[in-house]
């Protein structure tokens, strides 16, 4: 790892239909080095006046969902001491919105949202953050029990 830290996130909220599981974001390491994944936001927000409850975990996957798109990720570089912000590309691939959830290896944490506008953001203690080992992914699947309109998902990288 060469200390790069990025956000990888979708570029617009999406729609998930009940009981149909998803895979809102998805992230796969380059294939030369680890990565770390220092965390993520999970965001539902729907405009209807009754809560709606999602079910999903944060996991290592061993297959892409399909249905979705490809999403570059930046990494962004903050120097204090000069006030510099320099922006240098990541190597590892992502995507966004896919509507067949991808295969899940191995469950990172479980996760559950319960009311209609509610979200997840959650950063692990420095030197306690999984690794994404060269060539493998990571992301977050979701299933919603009722019609949500709109989701939004993001993983913390350090590549």
């Amino acid at each position: 790892m060469a200390g790069l830290k990025g956000t990888i996130s979708t570029s617009a909220p999406f729609a998930a239909a009940a009981g149909a599981a998803r895979t809102p974001i998805y992230y796969t390491a380059p294939a030369n080095s680890d990565s770390k994944l220092r965390g993520f936001l999970l965001m539902c927000d729907d405009a209807t006046a009754t809560d709606r409850a999602a079910v999903g975990s944060l996991a290592r996957m061993s297959a892409a969902g399909s249905g979705g798109s490809a999403i570059a990720a930046a990494a962004i570089v903050h120097d204090d001491l000069r006030f510099n912000t320099a922006t240098y590309p990541f190597v590892g691939t992502g995507r966004q919105g896919d509507t067949t959830a991808a295969t899940v290896d191995k469950i990172l944490m479980p996760l559950a949202l319960e009311q209609k506008n509610s979200g997840i953001v959650f950063y692990y203690p420095p030197g306690e953050e999984p690794v994404i080992p060269r060539g493998t992914s990571a992301g977050i699947n979701i299933t919603p029990s009722a019609d949500i309109s709109g989701v939004v998902a993001a993983l913390f990288i350090e590549e």
